[in-house]
């Protein structure tokens, strides 16, 4: 598992080096999670945010990666107690961008997550006692989470653009035989540096 983190993190630092087009993103996260129906959770909203590397590949594809700090989670207060999900991942997405317009595109690709955090906070009242834990479950979850990124950017000039796209999990997050998988609707902004 180590190995494929490095090498991962190796292509997207040398591709970094010589991209044609550094930028920052910084955006919100609404995210759930889902399995085969025994779960029923509400959605949680985090954040997202890092550095991009894009390289045109013709005129009218390019490709995009970068190093994407991203929130996930799910929570679920209809009882006395209330449960929150909190994950947090460091992304490495790798995008096919195809322009529409000069001004829109349309963006696909895997993302590779690394697991950095993983808690569950309960709270509320259970038989009369008051609760309120913040329990550490990370060793309880997979290293590597893999998704499909599947969204749109619409550049507003030269240097800004605004995003939107949904992040489809497609591996299970959670040690064991349980389906679990991530769901996360993704806004940002991106700012280009070199323009």
């Amino acid at each position: 598992m180590k190995k494929i983190l490095s090498i991962l993190f190796a292509i997207v630092i040398s591709h970094a080096i010589s991209a044609q087009e550094i930028g920052i993103k910084i955006g919100t996260n609404l995210t759930n999670i889902y399995d085969d129906g025994s779960i029923e959770s509400d959605t949680k909203i985090g954040i997202n945010g890092g550095v991009t590397a894009q390289f045109p590949l013709t005129d009218v594809v390019s490709f995009k990666t970068g190093l994407l700090y991203s929130e996930r989670g799910a929570q679920d207060g209809d009882s006395d107690l209330e449960m929150s999900l909190y994950f947090s991942y460091l992304d490495i997405p790798f995008d096919i961008m195809y322009y529409v317009t000069d001004k829109i595109s349309l963006n696909l690709g895997p993302n590779f997550g690394v697991l950095l955090i993983a808690k569950n906070k309960i709270s509320g009242s259970f038989l009369g006692q008051t609760v309120d834990e913040n329990i550490d479950i990370k060793e309880d979850m997979k290293a590597l989470d893999l998704g499909i990124n599947i969204g749109t950017s619409i550049y507003l000039n030269e240097s800004l653009s605004i995003n939107a796209g949904y992040q489809l999990g497609v591996t299970n997050f959670v040690d064991g035989d349980a389906k679990t998988n991530h769901s996360v609707i993704q806004f940002s902004l991106s700012y280009s540096l070199n323009n």
